[in-house]
């Protein structure tokens, strides 16, 4: 199956734990030009994600022909369409969860993902995200953040 897919212009992923001890959850927002990692939100708000508001206790800029466009994952257009925002039982067996949220066409659509319970038409998404986290915190390193 071929499929579109489109980088948007703001995307955040991340994983979480429900029943923990420290980090519970940790949200990488990625703009063009921002990276933004926020490691206390996500639980603040789990059970209205409407309200997470990602405030960033390590943040990079970048200014001229620099961008991170290379951290966001290219969404398949489909997934705009999809009504489900939970694949499979994230964090149901105290094994975590990922989170995606992504706004395109002024679209704003959140997910909570099961790994190996991603949606068929974007097989390998957690471990796209786990790459992803990989690659921004190489970054980060990299620029004493």
């Amino acid at each position: 199956m071929t499929l579109v897919h489109i980088q948007p212009n703001r995307i955040a992923y991340g994983y979480f734990a429900g029943e923990c001890v420290g980090n519970c959850g940790t949200i990488y927002e990625v703009t063009r030009k921002v990276l933004r990692v926020d490691t206390t939100s996500f639980r603040q708000t789990q059970d209205d994600l409407d309200n997470l508001k990602i405030k960033g206790q390590r943040l990079l800029e970048v200014e001229g022909n620099e961008n991170f466009n290379a951290m966001k994952l290219s969404i398949p257009l489909i997934m705009l369409l999809d009504p489900r925002t939970i694949f499979g039982s994230p964090d149901g067996h105290d094994q975590g969860g990922y989170y995606l949220d992504f706004t395109l066409f002024g679209i704003k659509r959140q997910y909570q993902i099961d790994k190996g319970r991603e949606p068929f038409y974007f097989a390998g998404l957690t471990n796209d995200i786990d790459n992803k986290i990989k690659e921004v915190n190489i970054k980060l390193t990299k620029y004493g953040r």
